[in-house]
């Protein structure tokens, strides 16, 4: 109408002739009712800009159809350790009921490394993986000892995944081919950076199934830091001087 016509050009220029009247201050206690208001979904994707990581729920450890322990979720000391007991038996039932002949390197670990097989960290990650999805982890933890067989063979297979364990026999081969190491500090996400530099792989020594056995040790050693298991890691490759032909450049 003309008077709402005429009230907004009184606006204007009332605007023009004083400036715009000053923003309202955005204050703890709106913050605080806006994280409130926020959904699931939102809050976890606000954590996702912070933290510089992918938005996708699988790489979150969230249950979506069920209840996760994950992103988003907060429970007191007892509930935590309720749940996580009860994930732990359907896991163990779940494993319990596989095959003996689909099962035979994860039967194997529990006769030769009972330690490893049963610790709770690392049961809990299998778990978290897979959504707290029980069959689905062992599912994962089967494959896992069937993959770790094949690539370190019985005699290492079941050792501690250390210098003087399963990778006793790469230390001379580590020190003398350095083209992987964590840099001193993190990126601003928390994640550690890994610079890698194939130009300085020994090309006369390279041996492909040696190579896994070094990328497994590393990649199982960064899954022991939890901001790498959660937030994952940053890999910086230095790609200027790779020399020795098509093997090196396949790896």
């Amino acid at each position: 109408s003309d008077a709402d016509g005429a009230a907004s050009a009184a606006a204007a220029d009332d605007i023009e002739d004083h400036g715009a009247p000053p923003a309202q201050a955005f204050t703890p206690e709106d913050e605080e009712r806006e994280k409130h208001e926020l959904t699931r979904a939102e809050v976890v994707s606000a954590e996702c800009d912070l933290m510089g990581i992918a938005t996708d729920f699988s790489g979150l450890f969230i249950s979506q159809g069920g209840v996760g322990v994950g992103v988003g979720e907060m429970y007191t000391g007892d509930q935590q350790l309720r749940r996580e007991n009860e994930y732990l038996r359907q896991l163990e039932a779940e494993l319990d009921a596989v095959p003996e002949a689909d099962n035979y390197a994860y039967l194997r670990a529990v006769a030769q490394c009972p330690d490893q097989v049963a610790d709770r960290t690392r049961r809990l990650a299998f778990l978290e993986r897979d959504a707290f999805d029980a069959k689905s982890a062992a599912r994962r933890m089967i494959r896992y000892w069937k993959e770790r067989l094949r690539v370190f063979g019985q005699d290492r297979a079941y050792l501690p995944m250390t210098l003087h364990g399963a990778m006793k026999d790469e230390v001379t081969y580590l020190l003398s081919n350095p083209h992987s190491r964590p840099l001193r500090d993190r990126d601003d996400a928390g994640r550690l950076v890994i610079y890698s530099d194939p130009g300085a792989m020994n090309g006369a020594a390279l041996v492909e199934a040696r190579e896994l056995r070094v990328l497994w040790y590393l990649f199982e050693t960064l899954c022991e830091d939890p901001a790498s298991f959660r937030k994952g890691v940053v890999f910086v490759v230095d790609v200027r001087n790779i020399s020795g032909g098509p093997r090196v450049k396949s790896i």
